[in-house]
């Protein structure tokens, strides 16, 4: 643990590329991002800086959520933005779906319990 905190203290940037790696391991999504591509997205909008927890803090996000972490596929963006992103997603397709299945069966109600939300 003690080396963790130092390697963070020392190394921010190397030491959060790896804690996305980990995380990208851990959740299957494919991992390609090359240190120097995160660096330089890192510098460009003074990352280290407005890390958070916070809507307004940025983060890494995947361009395409269908994809993994690549070169081409990440940006930096708040963690708001990001958030709602994801919630957009998960909205549109239950709507797409509820939609459909209300156009294919008009006699079955839509069950209001099938909302993600």
């Amino acid at each position: 643990k003690h080396h963790s905190i130092w390697y963070k203290n020392t190394h921010p940037l190397k030491y959060h590329f790896n804690l996305l790696r980990c995380t990208a391991k851990r959740r299957g999504k494919e991992f390609t991002l090359t240190f120097e591509k995160y660096r330089q997205l890192a510098e460009e909008s003074d990352l280290q800086n407005h890390r958070g927890k916070t809507a307004a803090s940025f983060s890494v996000d995947r361009k395409d959520s269908s994809k993994g972490y690549t070169d081409d596929n990440v940006r930096i963006c708040t963690m708001g933005e990001n958030s709602s992103k994801g919630c957009r997603g998960e909205w549109n397709q239950w709507l797409s779906k509820t939609l459909e299945d209300a156009t294919n069966h008009e006699d079955d109600p839509v069950a209001a319990d099938n909302c993600p939300f």
